[in-house]
């Protein structure tokens, strides 16, 4: 993702007058304890971890099928088809696509098991994402240094602060297809022959969509449906995602970012319960999987003090946060 000087300065001035509530000795022991005990029941029941760890792309797989060639039998209204679809779909690959790249690419699921079924799954993981054309090398490479260098310089993928007209734009409908964005992390801007095969291999996803809706739309309305809108929806809760939970947070590994939640708002905007609505708790840790994440938020949502669970975000309803995060943008960069 493209970076603005600007922008970290305008964090960096932000940050001096702010109090970071950090966690103190007795609870880092606290906390180091629940991750033990945690990764402790993963380790002793493998096939448990392991079915949690494939379960999203079952049941994304599952639904997907359902509703592009199940679905359209049973809707006759063509107005209300046409809505559920796009609708659905960019959710659907929306989880995808933050569970593919996220895990798959950034945090190379399965390939700390040896088992040639396991490689076989680190392969199909971390390729998976290109079904909706993103490109998981470049993701791998800049996500590598968003754990390291958390809201810095050297974050590729910079989102503390991000400078107001490139947060609208991302926003829009076609933003990166009818006109340019540079806020996005699930491709680059360079030509390359990853981003070329995810290219062939979400046209190829694409045209066996258009065959199975082609007896419900004209070829015109299938475009605008899977080649417009369905994108938009998956990058308008991507980009209210990630411009919430590291939004003005600290320059830090463990205090970058903030949790969501997983309320039903929080759920949808994160990408569901495997994709991102734990995210102070996948910084903190980031070797533990979705249902882990879950594990360890509940467990420093009683820990935290209240001023903590408020810095993080735990005691803000989404509505809230968003108002919030709003004002506080308006003032830093005016």
């Amino acid at each position: 993702m493209k970076q603005y000087p600007q922008e970290i300065e305008y964090l960096k001035n932000y940050l001096k007058g702010i109090n970071i509530p950090e966690f103190d000795q007795d609870q880092k022991g606290l906390i180091n304890r629940k991750l033990k005990e945690i990764r402790s029941k993963a380790k002793d029941r493998p096939w448990i971890h392991n079915f949690f760890e494939l379960l999203p792309f079952i049941l994304i797989a599952s639904l997907w099928y359902l509703l592009i060639f199940v679905l359209p039998e049973y809707i006759l209204n063509k107005t209300l088809l046409f809505f559920i679809l796009f609708t659905l779909h960019g959710f659907l690959g929306y989880q995808w696509v933050i569970y593919g790249l996220h895990e798959g690419a950034g945090h190379k699921l399965f390939t700390n098991k040896k088992s040639v079924l396991h490689r076989f799954l680190s392969f199909l993981a971390f390729h998976s994402s290109r079904l909706m054309m993103a490109d998981p090398v470049n993701y791998r490479k800049h996500h590598q240094t968003h754990h390291k260098y958390t809201g810095t310089a050297k974050d590729g993928s910079q989102t503390n602060f991000v400078l107001k007209n490139r947060i609208m734009i991302s926003l829009l409908p076609g933003a990166g297809i009818l006109f340019p964005n540079n806020y996005r992390v699930h491709k680059g801007d360079d030509c390359s022959l990853s981003l070329l095969l995810s290219a062939f291999l979400g046209i190829l996803r694409f045209a066996i969509e258009y065959q199975a809706l082609k007896p419900y739309f004209s070829p015109a309305q299938i475009i605008l449906m899977l080649f417009l809108l369905s994108p938009w929806i998956g990058l308008f809760l991507d980009r209210i995602r990630e411009s919430l939970e590291h939004h003005l947070m600290p320059q830090s590994r463990e205090y970058g970012s903030r949790e969501l939640g997983t309320s039903l708002i929080g759920l949808i905007i994160a990408g569901g319960p495997w994709g991102q609505p734990c995210h102070l708790s996948h910084h903190l840790a980031p070797d533990l999987n979705w249902y882990q994440q879950i594990s360890l938020s509940k467990y420093l949502d009683k820990t935290l003090t209240e001023d903590q669970r408020t810095f993080f975000g735990f005691n803000a309803s989404i509505p809230d946060l968003i108002t919030n995060q709003i004002q506080k943008h308006t003032m830093v960069e005016n």
